[in-house]
């Protein structure tokens, strides 16, 4: 194998890895937690890497002089490198975070709301949950963004637990509208499955392990979303996109001795009032 040959493969597999890092904004996961909040003053700093799966539902349309078809598809693998996240507890059940995904340039911010806490004694603990997950893209490649409400449910039975979880919310996709006359092959499989604006949903399931300040999770997901596409002057032809991801999630939590202590001090000085 000469010098040039190999120089190519090389820049080759760059341009490859550089593109599964600028696909993953937009198959970013939502369930990558439990329904567990942090105690008032606590922080968490962790991340997760997913891997994704794209399938494509078949459409029919009319692409100006006659009907076309797109049979259904996977459309792509998708690797997601890293996303970090840093949360903080607020009060009693809330706490609050960001998430910052490392080559999608993904900025986004989520609360929770432990609503439900009950014991079982040694058979553990349920967790309810809910709360709010926005997100944003700032790569030009997949510009969009998402809201969602994530129903989080968590049985705790040190030191593990498992997590169902579902979401619901809306999804903006700032794409140009794909072409009715390009042949289904020329649109790029990315563009395809971000599909455009509308609602989205889905769910999750998580086995976590953890201790008092470490969490090490595998979770599993699967959203669902819509794409459409169509020539002027007639009725858009519509496909879902179903996605398939699979995430290694970890987290490290401290401040909370710190934030015990203050609570303390403050309770003493209020006493000497």
């Amino acid at each position: 194998m000469n010098s040039t040959c190999f120089s190519l493969r090389c820049w080759r597999g760059l341009a490859i890895c550089f593109a599964l890092v600028a696909t993953a904004g937009c198959l970013s996961p939502v369930h990558v937690r439990s329904a567990r909040t942090l105690q008032p003053g606590e922080y968490e700093v962790g991340g997760h890497i997913s891997g994704a799966r794209a399938m494509l539902g078949a459409v029919n349309w009319y692409n100006g002089t006659q009907d076309l078809t797109k049979k259904d598809a996977t459309a792509a693998n998708y690797g997601n490198p890293l996303e970090i996240t840093a949360r903080r507890g607020l009060v009693p059940n809330v706490d609050v975070g960001v998430r910052l995904g490392i080559g999608s340039a993904l900025v986004g911010a989520e609360g929770t709301w432990r609503f439900m806490q009950s014991d079982f004694g040694t058979a553990g603990k349920l967790h309810l949950a809910t709360g709010v997950q926005v997100g944003q893209s700032l790569l030009d490649q997949i510009h969009g963004g998402r809201a969602v409400v994530p129903l989080i449910a968590t049985w705790d039975g040190l030191p593990f637990s498992l997590t169902l979880a579902g979401h619901f919310g809306y999804r903006w996709v700032s794409q140009p509208a794909m072409s009715p006359t390009s042949l289904p092959e020329v649109i790029p499989d990315t563009r395809w499955a971000m599909g455009e604006n509308g609602m989205t949903g889905g769910g999750g399931l998580m086995v976590d392990w953890h201790d008092e300040t470490t969490t090490l999770g595998l979770a599993f997901e699967v959203d669902h979303w819509a794409g459409a596409i169509g020539a002027a002057g007639r009725s858009l032809s519509d496909y879902g996109v179903n996605v398939l991801q699979l995430s290694l999630v970890g987290g490290f939590r401290f401040g909370l001795e710190e934030a015990e202590a203050d609570r303390t001090r403050d309770a003493i000085d209020d006493l000497g009032k």
